[in-house]
């Protein structure tokens, strides 16, 4: 399978049915359309196509607990990301997910599995924040927005110091905790 450089679609190169030999290299094209595109500004395309496809994909998440861990094996299986970096006040729980997601590397597309620090945010394309206290039982939710807010006052500013871009809001209420980190993040 080949990625074709102007839509990134994936094409399969036994079946293709429009190809181009640019510089020595052959590229895959979804379409007639992609293909004359590609032939009007091929440096453009491949610069972009280096730049976006090829370089890293990097995720941060800040929190490990049990939708931390869950959302990180499930990126990891899917292949999304080149680098994964997990970030918890708890180094220790941390380090034990890298571990274990580290052990199951052999039978995934490679990535790069690590523990770090909100400075390692700096170089990710998203950052999910899963930190976050759990409902107790007969606790309200507006308790929940309460804890929760306080513990978004002190990573969300770390967060938005070294990456400003975009963050995904993973912790309860959900809702209430968006419109937290957006209001924090300023």
């Amino acid at each position: 399978m080949a990625k074709d450089p102007v839509c990134n679609m994936q094409v399969d190169e036994d079946q293709a049915k429009h190809q181009l030999l640019y510089m020595g290299k052959t590229y895959y094209f979804c379409t007639e359309r992609c293909k004359a595109i590609f032939e009007q500004e091929p440096e453009k395309y491949l610069k972009a196509y280096e730049e976006n496809f090829i370089d890293k994909r990097t995720v941060a998440i800040v929190g490990t607990g049990q939708v931390g861990a869950t959302f990180a094996f499930a990126l990891m299986v899917s292949s999304l990301a080149t680098s994964i970096v997990l970030i918890d006040q708890n180094t220790e729980r941390a380090e034990g997910h890298v571990m274990d997601l580290n052990h199951g590397l052999s039978f995934v597309q490679p990535s790069k599995i690590y523990a770090g620090d909100y400075s390692d945010c700096k170089d990710a394309n998203i950052v999910v924040v899963t930190a976050g206290a759990s409902q107790k039982p007969g606790e309200t939710r507006l308790d929940l927005v309460r804890k929760n807010t306080d513990i978004f006052k002190t990573i969300i500013p770390e967060i938005v110091r070294y990456n400003p871009r975009t963050l995904l809001i993973v912790s309860n209420p959900v809702d209430v905790l968006t419109y937290v980190a957006l209001k924090i993040s300023r």
